[in-house]
C-alpha cells in the first residue's frame, strides 16, 4: 500500500469538477450472502488474511487490528500511531508470529498479539514492501531541498533486521511507487505506469512496460498489482489532456512485457473520481472494488482474467480493500466502517 499515492489522487482530483456519473451497464449475480465481521471502524483498508485471522489498518491513526475469520471479538494489534506524523502505518505484512510495518522513519515488527514494537531497518519507505523467504524487501527515498520524495534503490534485509543490500539502484526519471514478488524477480511500478522487473538476487533491471499517458491509480490499499500465472494485472488511469486521465480500469500484461490488455473500463471521464481501489486474482477471475472518490457507492465486480463481462458480487458503501483466501472473499467498507465476507 502507498498512502501518499491516494493523496496525491486526491489532491489531483480536488482541483478538476467532480462529475459523479452513472455506471456502465453490468451483469448482476445473483444475490451473494455478507457476512460482517466488525463494524465501527474509521475508513478500514489494507486487509491482510493470515492463519485463521483478518487484519486491516484504519484512518484514525492508523492501528492494526484483527478479527477471527470465523467473526469473533476486534483485537488491537498496533494500539495507535504516535506523533509525530512519520509513525503512521503505511502499509503492513502478517509472516509467522508477526506484523511487519513499515512508516517514513523505518520498518517494524510487532507481535500478532500486541506488544511493543522493533525497528528493523530504517530508512525513509514509502512504498510497500515484501516478505520472501527470510528477507524483507523494501524500497529507500531521499527528499530534496523542495520536499518531494524519490525513490532511489530497492534494498533487502533480514527479517530479524541487520545490515541491508542495495539490489537496484533505480534509475533517473523512475519513481517507484509499488513492489511485487513473483517467482525469481521484483516487479516495481512507477507513478506513471512504468513497469519493470529485477532478479530477486539484484542485478540489471529491465523495463516492461512504460507511458506517458498512464498514470498508477493507486488508491488507499494494500496491493493493487497483482501478479498470478504468468500476468501482471494492475489498475490505472488512462488519458490524455490532464493531469488525472480520462478513464480508470482493469488491465493486464505479461511479465516478459508487451502490450496492455483492457479487462475493464470504468464509466465517466476526467474528474468523474471512478476509481479501481484494488483487485484481487480468484481462480480465473479478477475480483475487484469499484467506487467513486467522492461520495462512494457501487462493490465489488468479478470480470474473467481472459476478458469478458463485469458482473457485480455485491453492492458496498465505498469499498476500498478486496483480498481472496481459501474461496473466501474479503472486503473493507469506508463509509460503513465494516469488514466483511462472502464467497464469490
Amino acid at each position: 500500500m502507498n498512502r501518499s499515492s491516494f493523496f496525491l489522487l486526491l489532491g489531483v482530483l480536488l482541483f478538476v469538477s467532480p462529475q459523479f456519473l452513472f455506471l456502465q451497464s453490468f451483469a448482476s449475480s445473483p444475490a451473494l450472502a455478507v457476512t460482517n465481521l466488525a463494524t465501527g471502524q474509521t475508513e478500514p483498508s489494507n486487509l491482510f488474511v493470515y492463519q485463521g485471522y483478518v487484519y486491516w489498518n484504519s484512518y484514525n491513526n492508523f492501528p492494526i487490528d484483527r478479527v477471527p475469520i470465523a467473526g469473533g471479538s476486534v483485537s488491537p494489534v498496533l494500539a495507535t500511531c504516535n506523533s509525530p506524523a512519520s509513525q503512521c502505518v503505511l502499509s503492513f505484512v502478517v509472516n509467522g508470529n508477526y506484523v511487519y510495518y513499515n512508516n517514513a522513519s523505518g520498518i517494524y515488527r510487532v507481535s500478532v498479539t500486541g506488544g511493543a514494537s522493533k525497528l528493523i531497518v530504517a530508512c525513509l519507505c514509502l512504498a510497500n514492501f515484501r516478505i520472501f523467504s527470510s528477507s524483507i524487501y523494501y524500497v529507500q527515498f531521499t527528499q530534496n531541498s523542495r520536499g518531494a520524495d524519490k525513490s532511489t534503490s530497492i534494498n533487502k534485509v533480514s527479517i530479524n533486521g541487520g545490515p541491508s543490500t542495495v539490489l537496484y539502484k533505480v534509475p533517473s526519471g523512475i519513481n517507484i511507487v509499488e513492489i511485487a514478488i513473483y517467482k525469481s524477480y521484483i516487479y516495481w511500478f512507477d507513478h506513471l505506469t512504468g513497469i519493470g522487473r529485477v532478479p530477486l538476487t539484484g542485478g540489471a533491471g529491465k523495463i516492461l512496460y512504460s507511458s506517458s499517458t498512464c498514470v498508477n491509480d493507486l488508491w488507499y490499499t494494500q496491493s493493487p498489482m497483482i501478479i498470478a500465472n504468468g500476468f501482471i494485472y494492475l489498475a490505472i488511469s488512462c488519458g490524455t489532456g490532464m493531469a488525472f486521465p480520462n478513464s480508470s480500469g482493469v488491465y493486464k500484461i505479461s511479465i516478459n512485457g508487451g502490450a496492455l490488455t483492457t479487462l475493464f473500463t470504468a464509466s465517466g471521464g476526467a474528474g468523474s473520481g471512478n476509481v479501481v481501489p484494488d483487485l484481487t486474482y480468484n481462480s480465473g477471475n479478477i475480483l475487484f472494488s469499484y467506487t467513486v472518490i467522492f461520495g462512494g457507492g457501487y462493490g465489488i465486480y468479478s470480470v474473467p482474467s481472459t476478458g469478458g463481462s463485469a458482473t457485480l458480487l455485491v453492492s458496498s458503501n465505498q469499498p476500498v480493500s478486496i483480498v481472496v483466501s481459501s474461496g473466501k472473499a474479503y472486503y473493507t467498507d469506508w463509509t460503513s466502517g465494516d469488514v466483511n465476507t462472502f464467497t464469490p
